[in-house]
């Protein structure tokens, strides 16, 4: 029996503003969706319904009942045409993620000790 992978490239797009970032971003996530063989989802509708729409990332685990692997990027990320296929690097049973923000100049406030690790 042959297993077949259905992944997802998923990012969260709630709002005016969010939806005219996505007009420059999500052409480039849409290419990488194309060249690793995924979906690509943007959650456009809130469903969550808490303070902020951040909390809708929650929907991802809905998604994991049609897609087995899902690679989530913020909206205003840009995907550059020599990304490497995260489905391919990190294995399946493994867990994935990079936070960005550590080099940004006077964050250090922002970031946990442990956040590395934990990550």
């Amino acid at each position: 029996m042959q297993i077949k992978n259905k992944n997802a490239v998923v990012t969260l797009a709630i709002g005016e503003p969010a939806k005219l970032i996505g007009e420059l971003t999500h052409p480039t996530m849409k290419l990488y969706a194309e060249k690793t063989g995924s979906d690509f989802v943007a959650i456009e509708k809130g469903v969550i319904n808490l303070e902020h729409p951040k909390f809708e990332k929650f929907q991802l685990y809905d998604l994991l009942e049609e897609y087995d692997r899902v690679f989530y990027l913020d909206n205003d990320s840009i995907v550059m045409p020599t990304c490497p296929d995260v489905f391919t690097l990190v294995p399946q049973q493994d867990f994935g993620a990079f936070f960005d923000s550590e080099d940004a100049p006077n964050n250090e406030e922002d970031i946990p000790e442990w956040r590395n690790e934990e990550i």
